[in-house]
């Protein structure tokens, strides 16, 4: 996987943990590093509760050897409070120290933090130097202004960075704006060219095709050649569980056609660090939309989400996921079972001491799989076969080939795959290492021999299987 380096900390290209107040404690970062984040930041601390010995900003500090690497963020608009906190988080060793100057709540912003910082360009330098105390990098997390008409992204991140900021992240947004309204992009690109060393990623409903010409994001939240084509696949349910299109669902052709036009709007280097996603923030959560229910919380109620769900689809949409062209990237929860529709409902809390183990375990084998072979990762990629409610692609390079089968049908299917497409050549065995069903799934390994450039398997009901050889 291709590698990237922040605050001097060099990591895979792929999904990191940022700061969230009341989500991002302990055992959530805990569980996002083993579901795959390279990297996490704690919740805001206040560099002035932790000079006066607050308890609860102490509690905030603690890292344990699992999280890392990890960074502490700080707010404050003090100098001398940022620069003792720097040193009083020594203690717990973070890998670097992140300045909160992006938050616009009200309880923050009034007192010369977060985005008030955006306001007072000198003393937000003067925090970043400070902050340099604690003897590690230190990063900024920063707005694009404090209300409209002004914008000083550009200046205040090169002003930052002058102060000695290792990295930047930008929120399109202003402070007046809080989290509503379209984050201004054109805006998050002159922040780029100013730093082309910036990596932007991105949020995207229709074609990215014009800002991916690579002067503006280098990649985006895989909508149309991810989520939206194998959500009607499997379960025939439009992504905020808004509409129900039986025509769609298992329709085959449909998905191929779909999700080859939307990959052709993306750069191979794009394509392949896109956030592949089944859920997320603002639609339904897909566990929910096994159910092929249409509903909203405002209509239905939130225990209707939990309904008539089917574990097999969200196993095979799972096994899509993780060997599909692509950064494979965990919604919160998913792994656990969260069900909701869609949002707000889809951001329920994380169900501790509820959680489906049986799937979180399935989880842990599959990213196993996917770190294992490499074609999964960076291999090129050959549909194999498709027909009513099955499909089945390759992936494969020099060194490796993997197969994979969908059927989503309530049947068995006898499936044909011309794996010499692949490079495996007559005589070879193939070996499935992977069989999901609806009750859960199995590792169990088991032979297929290549015959006249053919592997010849029967798709159980309701399931996905991997197949791999070494060429």
């Amino acid at each position: 996987m291709e590698q990237i380096t922040i605050a001097g900390i060099t990591v895979p290209r792929t999904a990191a943990l940022a700061p969230m107040a009341g989500v991002a404690d302990t055992p959530y970062r805990t569980l996002c590093c083993e579901m795959g984040a390279v990297m996490c930041v704690s919740e805001m601390i206040s560099a002035k509760g932790l000079c006066y010995n607050g308890r609860g900003s102490a509690e905030l500090c603690r890292i344990t050897d699992d999280e890392r690497p990890m960074g502490l963020q700080l707010f404050g608009n003090e100098p001398e409070f940022i620069e003792k906190a720097a040193i009083l988080l020594q203690e717990y060793k973070p890998d670097w120290i992140d300045l909160n100057m992006g938050c616009p709540v009200p309880k923050v912003v009034n007192t010369g933090a977060g985005s008030a910082l955006l306001k007072t360009p000198d003393i937000a330098a003067k925090c970043v130097e400070a902050a340099k105390a604690g003897g590690v990098p230190v990063t900024v997390k920063m707005r694009i202004g404090y209300e409209a008409g002004h914008n000083v992204a550009v200046p205040f991140a090169q002003a930052m960075e002058s102060a000695g900021a290792a990295a930047i992240t930008v929120h399109g947004r202003t402070k007046s704006m809080l989290y509503s309204g379209k984050a201004d992009w054109s805006v998050i690109k002159a922040v780029k060219e100013a730093n082309p060393d910036a990596i932007i990623l991105a949020e995207h409903y229709d074609s990215p095709k014009a800002w991916l010409e690579g002067d503006q994001w280098d990649t985006v939240m895989n909508y149309g050649a991810f989520m939206e084509p194998i959500t009607w696949f499997l379960t025939g349910v439009e992504k905020h569980s808004d509409e129900f299109r039986g025509d769609l669902l298992g329709n085959s052709e449909y998905f191929k056609g779909s999700i080859r036009n939307w990959m052709s709007y993306m750069m191979y280097n794009s394509l392949y660090c896109s956030m592949n996603e089944l859920s997320n923030h603002d639609h339904s959560r897909f566990l929910t939309r096994t159910n092929h229910r249409v509903g909203r919380i405002n209509t239905l109620g939130p225990y209707t989400a939990n309904e008539n769900i089917n574990y097999g689809i969200m196993r095979e949409a799972v096994v899509f996921q993780m060997t599909w062209p692509g950064a494979p990237t965990i919604y919160y929860g998913d792994e656990a079972g969260v069900c909701g529709w869609t949002d707000p409902d889809s951001r329920r809390t994380y169900p501790w001491g509820h959680e489906n183990h049986d799937l979180i375990r399935f989880h842990k084998d599959i990213i196993k799989i996917h770190n294992r072979y490499k074609a999964l990762r960076t291999g090129s990629l050959k549909f194999l076969h498709g027909e009513h409610r099955l499909i089945a692609f390759g992936r494969f390079n020099y060194d490796e080939a993997v197969a994979v089968v969908i059927n989503n049908d309530f049947v068995d299917k006898e499936v044909k795959l011309h794996v010499r497409e692949l490079g495996v050549r007559n005589n070879r065995i193939m070996k499935r290492i992977l069989t999901t069903s609806e009750e859960g799934y199995t590792l169990e390994s088991e032979p297929f021999m290549v015959q006249n450039n053919v592997m010849t398997v029967v798709a159980p009901k309701g399931s996905a299987t991997i197949y791999v050889c070494k060429i």
